[in-house]
């Protein structure tokens, strides 16, 4: 292709880039020929004219035109086509993050907050539990009683999980992930959920575990080499602190909320085992009490919500599932959950949301055609 088309893109793109992200959710750029090969140079000038580098190291880190440039270099783009569809995600996620400090609270957002007011009176299993945030021992002091079996039963279908990201367990896991969706359809979170959406738990299914993987994500927790990516379920954090597989490092935001949890942590799933190295989550978190059933019930209502407005790939709404109100940050792929989480402030929320829509979208570049079938 030649290099004069980046000077049409250029000064044609960008004029519509930020009403056509906002109006359809994406970027559109031409279409090349997929007959031919793609130019490396060509494309490599494309890249650097289009989305040159941020001069924050974090962002560059994930940054999506990186790893674009990356896939160039080693080959991995072999068609026009190819090339065209990933500068356009890559195009969109910048167009996104400049418009990242946006308030998404207003129209469908709204109705998500008003529908899931009654969530928290309805988890029977919530837990209180207290943190040691701001010391050197462990996040969270022993729960006293006993805890319900629900988390028991939520923790057992983690463990079947591959940890490791871009990895589809799925299909090995039919039967088990059947067995636990059937479990938590009798409880009031999830018969609220399907009955405010009219929708069934097969719904509920294709929205938690559908392309976007969210439950694997969200509740299980992913491994993304030396990160840690997802992990949004404060009892998984709970269990693996006792288990010597999580450490926490330190709180970064509301270190007086005992509410939530948002902070620094290393995370090795088989603790003292081998078989996966330690990583490390530099500013995530949670809300600290609430059932997973309520989890699962606040991202299907979001998403269903979301689904009859067009289902942006990330929106936020606030919501209260243990008594305090946050904002929430979801991300969807596939017209599926890929993540949710709380965040404590409006500042969080602006650099968060930049960063983590980024990766997630460097995801919807590269991922789906290495998403593999696995065996543990």
């Amino acid at each position: 292709m030649p290099l004069s088309y980046s000077s049409i893109l250029r000064s044609r793109l960008f004029s519509l880039a930020a009403i056509i992200a906002l109006t359809f959710g994406t970027v559109a750029v031409p279409t090349f020929a997929q007959s031919t090969y793609p130019d490396s140079e060509a494309m490599t000038s494309i890249v650097q004219e289009l989305c040159p580098a941020s001069d924050d190291y974090e962002l560059d880190t994930i940054n999506p035109s990186s790893e674009l440039m990356n896939a160039i270099s080693t080959g991995r783009i072999r068609s026009g086509q190819q090339f065209g569809e990933a500068l356009s995600t890559v195009l969109t996620a910048r167009v996104r993050s400049d418009v990242s400090a946006q308030d998404d609270r207003g129209g469908f957002s709204a109705e998500i907050t008003s529908y899931t007011k009654s969530l928290a009176s309805l988890d029977k299993d919530r837990i209180k539990v207290t943190m040691n945030e701001n010391s050197k021992g462990m996040l969270f002091n022993d729960i006293s009683g006993s805890i319900p079996a629900s988390y028991k039963r939520t923790m057992d279908l983690c463990m079947l999980f591959n940890p490791t990201s871009k990895t589809n367990d799925h299909k090995r896991l039919n039967s088990e992930i059947d067995a636990y969706l059937s479990a938590i359809s009798s409880t009031e979170p999830i018969k609220y959920a399907l009955k405010v959406t009219q929708t069934t738990i097969e719904d509920l299914k294709a929205n938690w575990f559908g392309a976007g993987l969210g439950f694997e994500h969200v509740i299980a927790g992913e491994l993304k080499g030396s990160s840690v990516s997802g992990y949004h379920f404060w009892y998984r954090f709970y269990r693996d602190e006792r288990m010597k597989a999580a450490k926490y490092l330190k709180t970064l935001e509301g270190g007086n909320d005992s509410n939530i949890f948002t902070g620094s942590f290393d995370w090795d799933p088989d603790g003292a085992g081998n078989q996966y190295r330690s990583a490390r989550k530099k500013k995530g978190g949670f809300v600290v009490g609430p059932s997973a059933e309520v989890l699962i019930a606040l991202g299907h209502i979001a998403i269903e919500v979301a689904k009859k407005n067009n289902c942006p790939s990330s929106f936020t709404f606030q919501a209260a599932v243990n008594d305090s109100v946050y904002t929430w940050q979801m991300f969807t792929m596939g017209r599926s959950i890929r993540s949710l989480y709380p965040m404590v402030s409006r500042e969080y929320n602006r650099s968060e949301k930049m960063v983590e829509a980024q990766e997630e979208l460097v995801d919807h570049i590269m991922g789906s055609e290495m998403v593999t079938e696995t065996i543990h």
